[in-house]
């Protein structure tokens, strides 16, 4: 891939999770947007992170209503992806096992073998979900470590040093990708 900068070589990521999972949410935080009202993405939005630990990001973040959840896979065949972002809504448990689906069939897809995959799990509080537990009922216990990060963050209530930590890891991930692919 060569030694060029991270503004003339970003990194596509496409960023995934259930309706409501706090995707755009966390763009917007990540983007340093405050107070402005979220409304559900329609199709999928494009968005650029200024460069995190050296990586400018460009961000497609797909709608996750369940009747555009099988454009995933058609996007994944076109795209040429750096990492996978996947936000899950850890405040609503009942909806975890239909999260572990979708995440599984994008993972079944041959083409995300080597692809860093970054689990967000947003929404936490006292009461949600522990880490080892949400791995294990992802289906993400045997992920391959240098691939695979995951980070708990509450979107609204963190700060934002706490929301861009995730994204310093997925960094980290894709240089070490690039590194080794030169």
């Amino acid at each position: 891939m060569g030694a060029s900068t991270s503004a003339e070589n970003p990194a596509s990521v496409i960023m995934l999770g259930l309706d409501g999972a706090g995707k755009t949410t966390i763009l917007k935080r990540l983007r340093e947007i405050e107070n402005e009202d979220t409304s559900p993405t329609i199709g999928i939005d494009l968005k650029e992170l200024e460069p995190i630990d050296g990586i400018t990001f460009h961000v497609f973040d797909f709608c996750g209503l369940p009747k555009m959840r099988p454009v995933w896979q058609s996007r994944l065949e076109e795209m040429d992806l750096e990492g996978l972002i996947y936000v899950v809504d850890i405040s609503d448990e009942g909806r975890i096992p239909e999260s572990r689906e979708e995440l599984l069939k994008v993972l079944s897809n041959e083409k995300m073998i080597q692809i860093p995959l970054l689990v967000i799990a947003n929404k936490k509080s006292q009461n949600t979900i522990d880490d080892t537990k949400l791995i294990y009922y992802m289906g993400l216990e045997n992920r391959s470590v240098e691939l695979f990060d995951f980070h708990t963050v509450n979107a609204i209530r963190d700060t934002y040093t706490e929301i861009l930590k995730p994204m310093q890891s997925l960094a980290d991930m894709v240089k070490s990708l690039r590194k080794r692919a030169q």
